[in-house]
């Protein structure tokens, strides 16, 4: 009786240990690409706002859509509802603050990333 006892543990003890780290390894493959750019892993310390960095390319104030072209190269598209882009041309490299409210991401407010005055080392 204690022999099949020390078996059924055994496996059980094994079935959960593996169990775990396939959980732990599908929650970092899920972590390592976000769908939504508000899900960026650059929090700025408040849920839901998020700041992103890309180079500005568009923006359609009828559609309510602000296009950057991300470090990657990929296009991220967010909405905007109103949003002040003074001095900002197409090309120019931005951080923008955004916001989630529901499964859409709202750029709240655009900067202008100046470039470093000192040499780079």
């Amino acid at each position: 009786m204690k022999k099949y006892l020390v078996a059924i543990l055994s496996v059980l003890m094994f079935v959960a240990l593996t169990g775990a780290a396939f959980a732990a390894e599908g929650e970092k493959a899920e972590a390592a690409k976000p769908k939504n750019p508000c899900a960026n892993s650059k929090n700025c310390g408040l849920e839901g706002i998020s700041k992103i960095i890309g180079s500005f390319k568009s923006i359609d104030r009828k559609k309510g859509e602000l296009v950057l072209t991300g470090e990657d190269g990929a296009d991220t598209t967010l909405k905007v509802k109103k949003l002040r882009t003074k001095g900002i041309k197409p090309g120019d490299k931005v951080e923008v603050t955004c916001v989630k409210n529901g499964e859409e991401c709202y750029a709240r407010k655009i900067k202008k990333v100046e470039k470093a005055r000192g040499k780079e080392l």
